[in-house]
């Protein structure tokens, strides 16, 4: 496994492409339709498909500065996470890239917290169960659902707006949409689910990579505060507590984005390596979260809570990565589960 620490060439004009956009300050309907123009959602579709034929490095490239810019939807995580399981779908492929389609992966159930095995959902020729917190599914053309079907877990494919299909749509925290969804006799195609778990894995290394850019912008935006600030005649940033704090929010930082690293160069390996690896980068990015999040507000003082503030933003974007795909609990839960098989393999 060799670490990549730098982007190469490529990925440094994604990198810089993607800044350009989420600095553009667009709303989401104009960030859709510059994120169509410029192929980001086919990062990982393969060429001949019509897509870049990257990898989860690609992806990371762009997800950062869209981090940083605190990109206004969740096209591009939904494309990375269901892009790859419709192999094989062109059409649909072609609409994800071109922006006419989007697909929302409908694994979690009630009750089951973060695992993502179907229990209540069933397929027998269609489907029928309920699905909840669905990232995106808010505008979501099509759905990529889990259920229990006659041979185990089965993925469907299902159009939003088939017969059977109801959704509640709102709004996370931080302003990006979601929705529950209820299925109800709906038709479905079935898709291999064999790769769910690689779903889930490109799904939390994703929010990683997105995590470190909106991170590095709560920093710059305390740096900034605590340079003009001034207080008992001198800037804030002289005092060293302060420093040090901020200190603080920078090593951790780093500590996430080495996990990251260490999760990207792990995702071809096996499944086991790759889930470890993965839950490793977003504990850690969890925890560094609630760090820099909480640091840079009370760096801000009562501004920090207001809505006209960028740092308050920044803050709920923190807060609701951390409960998407896993919080720091099931991680460290799966960490441990994965690296004991590990262990106790030949």
């Amino acid at each position: 496994m060799q670490i990549q620490f730098d982007h190469n060439e490529t990925q440094q004009m994604l990198a810089q492409s993607a800044q350009k956009l989420a600095q553009a300050g667009l709303d989401a309907a104009g960030f859709a339709a510059q994120l169509a123009d410029l192929g980001f959602c086919g990062v990982l579709v393969a060429e001949d498909a019509g897509g870049f034929g990257g990898d989860m490095q690609d992806v990371a490239a762009i997800m950062e500065p869209f981090g940083h810019g605190l990109a206004p939807d969740t096209r591009l995580l939904n494309a990375v996470i269901c892009g790859p399981l419709l192999a094989g779908h062109a059409d649909i492929l072609a609409g994800i890239i071109d922006g006419t389609r989007q697909v929302a992966l409908a694994v979690y159930e009630a009750g089951q917290g973060y695992d993502v095995t179907p229990i209540s959902t069933r397929y027998e020729g269609s489907v029928s169960g309920r699905k909840l917190a669905v990232v995106g599914g808010d505008c979501a053309t099509d759905f990529i659902v889990s259920a229990c079907g006659p041979k185990g877990t089965e993925l469907l494919l299902v159009a939003s707006d088939a017969a059977g299909v109801m959704r509640h749509a709102y709004a996370m925290p931080d302003g990006r949409g979601a929705c529950d969804v209820t299925f109800t006799n709906a038709p479905a195609t079935r898709l291999d689910p064999a790769g769910l778990d690689a779903a889930m894995d490109r799904a939390t290394l994703s929010l990683c990579a997105e995590s470190q850019g909106v991170m590095a912008a709560a920093i710059a935006l305390s740096v900034a505060h605590l340079t003009t600030r001034q207080q008992f005649g001198r800037p804030l940033g002289k005092f060293q507590v302060l420093q040090a704090r901020l200190a603080d929010m920078a090593i951790a930082v780093q500590q996430a984005r080495s996990a990251m690293l260490g999760a990207l160069a792990a995702m071809p390996a096996d499944a086991h390596a790759r889930a470890a690896a993965v839950s490793a980068a977003k504990v850690l990015a969890d925890k560094a979260a609630v760090l820099v999040g909480e640091g840079a507000i009370q760096l801000h003082g009562a501004i920090g809570i207001t809505e006209e503030h960028q740092i308050g933003h920044i803050f709920r974007r923190l807060t609701t990565q951390r409960s998407l795909f896993g919080d720091i609990h099931h991680h460290l839960a799966r960490f441990s589960h994965t690296t004991d098989i590990q262990r106790s393999m030949p």
